[in-house]
């Protein structure tokens, strides 16, 4: 048998939270979001997303993915893209969430102390040392929104309530329209939602051998 090191040129891209410079079969959603977005931020609009799927379905990769790749394009109209990412399996709260954000743009507050509307306030004055266009994805969302979110509402009007450009991505599992309020809801119009297909058998065989081309030694 080979030692690892001849076969394994690249581990880090089988860890899960690799994200791989091309989506096998996303392409077509990844294009459309992207010129989507593209579109909206260089009007100066906000641009929010309900993307969905099944575990596995590539959701996170695909929110992910179309982060960087609009942050790389450089200037959108007014301002760049900046992408934040937040798991809110492990950040369940709008606390928790908040803290996220406001490392995002350069802040750090200790875990207690600080009200939810104290912590906005820190948040626009971040914004507002280096403005851009701020993709907010919030994976693993259903556990936050079942809850009663105020931060779906303040994310998604965020020139309304003084944040800025904030352009909001829930991502889960499920449909999450009907534990929105009103207001929140109507952020997330019938072209703002995207849900993912099951891959196939095909679909999958084609990402594994992606995958293990960016992963391991040719013929081994």
């Amino acid at each position: 048998m080979r030692p690892a090191s001849t076969i394994l040129l690249r581990e880090e891209t089988l860890e899960p939270s690799f994200v791989p410079p091309k989506l096998p079969h996303r392409e077509e959603e990844l294009t459309l979001l992207g010129r989507r977005y593209r579109e909206a931020l260089a009007k100066g609009l906000p641009f929010h997303l309900l993307l969905t799927g099944g575990i596995g379905s590539g959701k996170t990769a695909l929110a992910r993915r179309l982060a960087a790749d609009l942050a790389r394009a450089g200037r959108l109209g007014e301002w760049p893209v900046h992408g934040t990412y937040v798991n809110c399996w492990r950040r369940a709260s709008d606390r928790t969430v908040m803290l996220d954000l406001l490392r995002s743009v350069g802040v750090s507050l200790p875990d207690r102390g600080y009200s939810l509307s104290e912590m906005l306030d820190v948040f626009e004055q971040g914004i507002r040392r280096t403005p851009a266009h701020h993709l907010v994805i919030l994976d693993e969302a259903s556990s936050l929104v079942r809850q009663g979110t105020k931060l779906a509402y303040l994310l998604s009007r965020g020139r309304e309530v003084g944040l800025g450009s904030i352009s909001l991505m829930l991502v889960a599992t499920e449909d999450l329209l009907p534990y929105l309020d009103p207001a929140s809801r109507s952020s997330f119009g019938v072209t703002h939602r995207v849900a993912l297909a099951p891959y196939d058998r095909g679909a999958l065989t084609d990402i594994l051998a992606a995958r293990a081309e960016l992963a391991l030694r040719g013929g081994s």
